[in-house]
């Protein structure tokens, strides 16, 4: 059973409003900043988890299938180094 606590929180007053001008859910909000600080229950976390690898499971192995393909997009825009080669000082022997 998902139990629920009323808490009371000190907030900036024009940041509250901002957020209730933006509609900002911020019971959602709360829940989501602790789910991030790693406060949810790991069980919880790992479903959770689970169920959004299945949701995505397509659009995770069609990405997967492009950059095989054609590489990270970014690699168009990089070249590989060239080694500079150190030229050597030749020394004549007396």
């Amino acid at each position: 059973m998902n139990r629920k606590v009323k808490v009371s929180l000190n907030i900036d007053r024009d940041m509250l409003e901002r957020a209730r001008q933006k509609d900002i859910d911020l019971d959602e909000l709360f829940e989501h900043a602790l789910r991030r600080y790693g406060c949810e229950d790991p069980e919880k976390t790992a479903a959770r988890t689970k169920a959004w690898r299945e949701e995505n499971r397509l659009a995770i192995e069609q990405s997967n299938r492009h950059i095989e393909k054609h590489g990270l997009w970014w690699e168009a825009f990089t070249r590989p180094r060239k080694k500079k080669q150190v030229q050597r000082k030749t020394t004549k022997n007396p």
